[in-house]
C-alpha cells in the first residue's frame, strides 16, 4: 500500500511564520512593492492559510507593520543620515556604522519584541552616538508585541534621553567585555535574567534572585530562558544565576544603564 502525502496547507501561521511574513512586508514596503502582488506571492510559496484565514492573517500583519512604520516617521521626521564610525575608548578603538541618524535622533526597530539584550544594543549605539554627535543625542527602539489582553500586536517603545559622558559609560563596557573572562563568566550574564535581577535589586537580593529565577525558568504563561536551545546546549541542567560571576557581572553590566533611565548620572 501506498503511503498517502501528508497535507502541507498552513492553516494557522505560528509565531516564527509570522515573523517571517511581516519581514517580507516591511522589505516589500521599503522597495514600493504592492501588497497585493506580496500577498499573491506568499499564497503561491504556502507562507500564507488559504482562503479568509490567510487574508485576515496578511491584513493584521499588514496593519502592525504601517502602524510600526508611522510611529517610526513620528520620530524620524528629519532625513536619515549615516555616520561611519572610528572612535578611541580607552586602549580600544570602536569602529562601525550608524546608519538610522535622524537630526538629534538615533531610531531603531525590528518587526518581533523588545527583551533586554535589545536594550543593551541601542544603549551600546546611543552611547557612540552622543560621542560621536556634536549635538546631544536621543535614542528609541520600537518593536512589535503582543497584547495578551486584547489579542492583538501593539508598537512598544524603549527610549534614552541625552548622556553627559558617553566615553566613560563606553570605557567601563569596553573593559568588561575585554577582558579575559572565562566564556562561563560572560554567558552566566543572560541578558534577561541579569536585567531582571538589577531592576529589583533595591528590594533586596532574595527579592532579585528571585526575579531571575522567574525568568530563567519561565511559568505557564511565559517561555523560560532554559528554554531557549542554546541556552539548553550550553548550560544543561545548569542554572547561570548559580553560577558566582552572574551577580557581579550582572550589576556591572546593568546598573549603569538603569541608573540613567532614573535620571540618575555620573
Amino acid at each position: 500500500e501506498k503511503e498517502l502525502p501528508s497535507d502541507r496547507e498552513i492553516f494557522q501561521l505560528s509565531g516564527l511564520e509570522k515573523y517571517m511574513v511581516k519581514d517580507k512586508v516591511l522589505e516589500a514596503k521599503s522597495m514600493d512593492v504592492s501588497m497585493s502582488q506580496l500577498q499573491d506571492y506568499l499564497y503561491k510559496k504556502g507562507k500564507l492559510p488559504e482562503g479568509i484565514s490567510g487574508f485576515d492573517n496578511f491584513a493584521e500583519i499588514v496593519a502592525q507593520i504601517d502602524l510600526l512604520i508611522a510611529e517610526v516617521r513620528l520620530f524620524g521626521e528629519e532625513s536619515e543620515a549615516m555616520e561611519n564610525i572610528e572612535l578611541p575608548v580607552g586602549d580600544a578603538v570602536l569602529t562601525g556604522t550608524l546608519n538610522t541618524l535622524y537630526g538629534s535622533k538615533l531610531i531603531q526597530w525590528r518587526i518581533g519584541s523588545l527583551k533586554p539584550k535589545h536594550y543593551l544594543e541601542l544603549w551600546v549605539n546611543h552611547l557612540v552616538a552622543n560621542a560621536v554627535s556634536t549635538v546631544a543625542i536621543e535614542s528609541h527602539y520600537f518593536g512589535i508585541k503582543r497584547n495578551d489582553y486584547k489579542k492583538q500586536d501593539e508598537v512598544e517603545s524603549f527610549s534614552l534621553k541625552p548622556v553627559e559622558n558617553p566615553i566613560d559609560y563606553l570605557t567601563e563596557l569596553v573593559g568588561f567585555f575585554s577582558n579575559e573572562h572565562l566564556i562561563l563568566e560572560l554567558a552566566a550574564m543572560n541578558p534577561s535574567c541579569a536585567h531582571a535581577y538589577v531592576s529589583v535589586l533595591e528590594k533586596g537580593t532574595q527579592f532579585a534572585e528571585d526575579a531571575a529565577n522567574d525568568v530563567w525558568k519561565g511559568s505557564n504563561k511565559t517561555r523560560g530562558e532554559a528554554a531557549d536551545f542554546y541556552n539548553q546546549w550550553f548550560w544543561k541542567q545548569e542554572n547561570p544565576i548559580e553560577y558566582p560571576p552572574f551577580i557581579k557581572n550582572a550589576t556591572d553590566v546593568w546598573s549603569p544603564l538603569l541608573a540613567h533611565i532614573k535620571g540618575v548620572e555620573r
